[in-house]
């Protein structure tokens, strides 16, 4: 799960917004069952809008809505011990971190693989043993799409590995049916789109897989002002074709409302803010981290403060 989905500045009316912190919390408290405290900053916000798509779908159960709890551990032991699909999506997410660990030890990237190790190697150790069919799926799925790319196949063909692998990892767990699975396809072709123009920059400079790379621009600012209407019509084909997807599994549930409006967020923000330069990527450990630094700000700007009315009032 890569972090493209974002609720906050999605407009979502405060039950939306409430509706879908059940299914991220969910996600959070399940991994914290999982692995400890130190899994918690495993959670992302795709993940979470994957199971909304599990739950319209019949398939799962609807997420408790809880306080957060950042270490007491009532609401972990009473709702979340026993939810079998907040285990299948916390699963899910240790997959992909698993997944992208070999991926990362393939590509020689020692220092990602040292830290995946060291702050989770019991977490990648445990969900592999309990889901091998699962985990040997996502790594059959990563090696081909790499083929794919270092072949310099369409990035079409690349897309479509993925979002078709989603859909069956999926399947593994719960008997979806047609809408849904292509629901779940689109969103996860939009999310690996969405990474690998992020990822463009690196990739180039790293020489890494990566389908939208050609020689000549260096990165994804000068790749988009040269190949401007290439790009600018793939990216309105995905579009539409999430939106298409999303429309497909149309609810009157709250979820289904929040799930169409952080879509639509994404869609119209996200590019645009990759070739401004932005962060767009968001996940607990990010907000987290945003969230201590701006803390520790305000609390030197108001010893600042305080200071400078001790001088004057001196």
């Amino acid at each position: 799960m890569f972090g493209y989905f974002r609720p906050r500045d999605s407009y979502l009316r405060n039950n939306e917004y409430t509706t879908f912190r059940q299914y991220y919390c969910r996600l959070c408290y399940c991994l914290w069952n999982l692995g400890g405290q130190k899994a918690r900053y495993l959670t992302t916000f795709d993940a979470a809008l994957f199971s909304i798509v599990v739950f319209l779908s019949g398939c799962a159960a609807r997420a408790p809505h809880v306080a957060c709890q950042k270490i007491r551990t009532e609401n972990r032991n009473k709702y979340f011990r026993d939810d079998k699909d907040g285990k299948i999506i916390a699963d899910i997410t240790a997959i992909g971190l698993a997944t992208k660990t070999v991926d990362n030890k393939e590509d020689g990237d020692k220092k990602k693989v040292f830290l995946a190790n060291l702050f989770f190697r019991g977490v990648m150790k445990d969900v592999v043993k309990r889901n091998p069919k699962q985990f040997e799926m996502a790594v059959d799925a990563n090696e081909k799409i790499n083929s794919l790319q270092r072949d310099g196949a369409p990035i079409e063909e690349v897309l479509d590995v993925y979002g078709d692998f989603v859909g069956k990892l999926f399947s593994t767990y719960y008997p979806l049916s047609e809408p849904y699975l292509k629901a779940l396809y689109w969103l996860a072709r939009w999310t690996f789109f969405v990474d690998m123009l992020v990822d463009y920059d690196e990739d180039y400079a790293e020489k890494k897989p990566n389908s939208l790379i050609e020689e000549g621009t260096p990165t994804i600012i000068e790749y988009f002002n040269k190949h401007y209407a290439k790009l600018s019509k793939l990216i309105e084909d995905e579009e539409k074709s999430v939106k298409a997807a999303i429309y497909g599994i149309k609810s009157d549930e709250l979820e289904w409302g929040a799930l169409r409006k952080i879509v639509d967020h994404s869609l119209a923000t996200t590019v645009p803010g990759i070739l401004n330069g932005d962060d767009v990527q968001f996940h607990y450990f990010r907000d987290t981290a945003a969230s201590l630094n701006d803390y520790h700000r305000r609390k030197e700007t108001l010893k600042r403060e305080k200071r400078n009315i001790n001088i004057e009032g001196d």
